[in-house]
């Protein structure tokens, strides 16, 4: 069951995660939610993987260090920051791009405008095929969903500054956004602070976490967080998944993947994401169009900035988010002069908290005078995104120096003249290669070309399309939209998850999804156990005497309890594990193991005994069940070491209604693992305080157990 916390509630702790599901979307931005919605309401099983955690209002960032630790920066040759950092920017050397990783992809720090395409730019972005009225139906259904708003004129001081001016001939119009700005039920009212774009910390803004992926979830959708899908492979079963877990410390020991399977996959990473997904796929393998890559648009995004005007526009967002503001939400209206030379959006946007002592010292003003601009361009989609040497690249040789983005620049000026203001350029223009920087990465897996119009993948140019792999987010542009493309996104998800129902009518079912509620005070760790496995030991063979037909076994799993202190109160409580094992006798590739059981210390008629038992899983869907048990027993002799660390294990074959029994072993903790496995245990996702106390909680449970045992040996530990 879904993690219980204040506006959370979606998530289901990874060692939940199956074997198999019906369909798999790899990501939750604004293609991934809403297919996951959709498909899931019409009673398929589905399943969400997010690379990113789950962030509620009030811990996203309000100060310079706390963006900073919330930021990764990923160049060609190296990464600076946490996989799943908030804010991502994918650094090129001519144009670099920033999107979201969490639970709702980049709509927790956009400003959530809802804004039509004109009929002239989708027919530029979008094959003909795409569009009619099965897209205009879609159209409207994420209108109703996302409701969008317009920013009353008591909220933003710049509102009312701005109506006041024309741009070449354009009044300044009020733009519609994904916020909330009279309260409702579970939906605080915007307090204006303009922090929309660091995240809502109010909770007012319609980010995907606050309804499709509700919407998901409500239809029993299974979301997982922290998970980051490496690559895919044609499968029997349809597809399948290599998956790095992150968080949960398996680093420290390798990096074996886990294997799942899906009679479907949808892919949802974004431009940047499903682009590089689908290239490191297609190096392993996979057919793809050598199209995949190309056509790669920063949708001509500009960040500008206006300063000196005549009146206070309080676009800098310095208070925090607790208090009422009149900054407004970040992005309250635009002067629309599509259909000009050069046609372009221009945005009027808020500066968030946390940036501002930067922009300040950047522009060199103090800032009550100026406003943002955020300009939507259009481009001409001549970027190509490539994987060298295992990491994502954005080749785009002066993408700031093109014609296109000269006249976009000399327009900019012109604008602040017309307002009576002086222009500054985005401070990154003054660094080598003036490096353009858009929130808007599209295109990598154009429509026609590497996916077909009911979103499939082809499998060569021009080529059949798999009928099991789908792409749906904005890197299926063949171009740039030129205006904000969430809408667009959106509205391309809903008619995919009807295209992906109408291909697949039997598709798996739903299935009744698991009560396990994981607390507030969950506690995991993650070991690694290594030894042998014989098709002729004994039941309980010794380690010394290990046959000649023994063959090497480890395992890496990871073991969460919902609640540490219902683990103090009944040691035997169930865990569930999830990790991989490696046996040649079982499979030559690592078998991954899902729903796996553990128990700390569990009662028999032979004594106290610690007690797995795991599911695996081999990539040709052969399963195997591998029961183990160490023997907490005070022997005579120092034995607590020994016991501790030792595993004698069981290992059967599942033949139809019966398992064989495939042989008998042992594997123990190295004193190596030992020390890593220590690092590793924790609270899951709690701060620092707590999951201290969750730590102890847990030790205290462990070596009390084992102090009943053994004796006075530990007693100087647990006192």
């Amino acid at each position: 069951m879904a993690r219980e916390q204040p506006g959370g509630g979606l998530t289901q702790p990874v060692t939940e995660l199956r074997s198999h599901y019906g369909v798999v979307v790899i990501g939750s931005g604004y293609g991934g939610a809403v297919v996951a919605a959709r498909l899931a309401e019409a009673g398929v099983d589905v399943c969400v993987l997010e690379r990113g955690r789950a962030w509620q209002p009030g811990e996203f960032p309000e100060s310079q260090l706390a963006f900073a630790e919330a930021t990764s920066l990923h160049f060609p040759r190296a990464t600076v920051g946490r996989a799943d950092a908030l804010y991502r920017f994918q650094m090129g050397r001519h144009l670099s791009a920033l999107t979201g990783s969490g639970l709702g992809g980049t709509s927790l720090i956009n400003a959530g405008v809802l804004l039509r395409p004109t009929s002239t730019q989708l027919e530029h972005a979008l094959p003909g095929a795409v569009l009619g009225p099965q897209l205009e139906r879609a159209f409207e259904r994420v209108e109703r969903v996302l409701t969008p708003a317009i920013a009353p004129r008591h909220l933003a001081t710049r509102l009312a500054v701005l109506e006041r001016h024309q741009v070449h001939g354009r009044p300044h119009e009020p733009v519609p956004v994904a916020v909330t700005f009279e309260g409702r039920a579970g939906s605080p009212a915007c307090t204006g602070c303009g922090n929309c774009i660091t995240g809502c910390n109010v909770g007012a803004k319609g980010s995907l976490d606050r309804n499709y992926l509700p919407l998901a979830h409500r239809h029993g959708a299974e979301l997982f967080t922290g998970i980051e899908v490496r690559r895919l492979v044609e499968h029997s079963r349809g597809m399948g998944l290599f998956l790095r877990p992150l968080r949960l410390g398996r680093e420290r020991f390798e990096e074996t993947e886990l294997f799942l399977t899906a009679d479907v996959v949808v892919v949802a990473a974004g431009a940047l994401g499903s682009t590089e997904l689908l290239c490191r796929s297609r190096d392993a393998g996979l057919p793809v169009s050598s199209k995949l890559g190309l056509r790669f648009s920063g949708n001509g995004t500009v960040l500008a900035f206006t300063d000196q005007l005549s009146a206070e526009l309080e676009a800098l967002a310095n208070r925090s988010s607790l208090g009422p503001a009149r900054v407004g939400p970040s992005l309250t209206g635009m002067f629309d002069l599509r259909g000009r030379q050069p046609s372009m959006l221009l945005q009027d946007t808020a500066v968030p908290r946390a940036l501002v002592p930067f922009l300040r010292t950047a522009l060199r003003t103090r800032g009550a005078s100026l406003v943002a601009w955020s300009v939507t361009a259009g481009d001409d989609a001549g970027g190509r995104l490539e994987l060298r040497h295992g990491r994502l690249r954005i080749e785009w040789p002066n993408a700031s120096r093109t014609p296109r983005q000269r006249e976009v620049d000399a327009a900019l000026e012109e604008v602040s003249r017309q307002l009576g203001g002086r222009h500054h350029r985005n401070p990154t223009a003054s660094l080598p290669g003036a490096p353009l920087i858009t929130t808007h990465p599209l295109g990598g897996c154009a429509m026609g070309e590497v996916v077909d119009a009911s979103h499939r993948v082809l499998r060569s140019d021009g080529g059949e399309p798999s009928p099991n792999l789908y792409v749906c987010d904005g890197s299926v542009f063949r171009g740039a939209l030129g205006t904000n493309p969430l809408w667009t996104i959106s509205a391309l998800a809903e008619r995919c998850a009807e295209k992906v129902l109408e291909a697949h009518p039997r598709l798996g079912r739903r299935r009744p999804r698991s009560q396990r509620v994981r607390r507030e005070d969950a506690v995991r760790f993650t070991e690694r156990m290594s030894g042998w496995l014989s098709r002729t030991a004994p039941a309980r063979p010794a380690p010394a005497s290990k046959p000649s037909d023994a063959v090497s076994l480890s395992f890496l799993l990871t073991v969460e309890w919902p609640s540490a202190a219902a683990l103090a109160a009944d040691p035997s409580v169930v865990a569930r594990s999830l990790g991989t094992l490696r046996c040649s006798m079982l499979a030559d590739e690592p078998l991954t193991v899902t729903g796996g059981q553990f128990q700390l210390f569990v009662e028999t008629p032979e004594g106290t005994r610690m007690r797995h038992v795991l599911e695996l899983r081999a990539r040709d869907g052969t399963v195997f069940t591998l029961e183990g048990h160490k023997e907490i027993v005070d022997d005579p002799g120092p034995d607590l070491f020994f016991d501790t660390r030792t595993l004698f294990v069981r290992v059967s074959r599942h033949e139809d209604e019966r398992r064989a029994l495939v042989g008998h072993g042992v594997v123990q903790t190295g004193l190596v693992d030992l020390s890593k496995q220590v690092r590793t245990i924790a609270g899951v996702e709690q701060p620092l305080w707590s999951d201290l106390r969750t730590r102890a909680s847990f030790l205290r449970t462990f070596l009390g157990r084992v102090r009943r045992e053994y004796g006075g040996l530990l007693l100087p530990l647990v006192r």
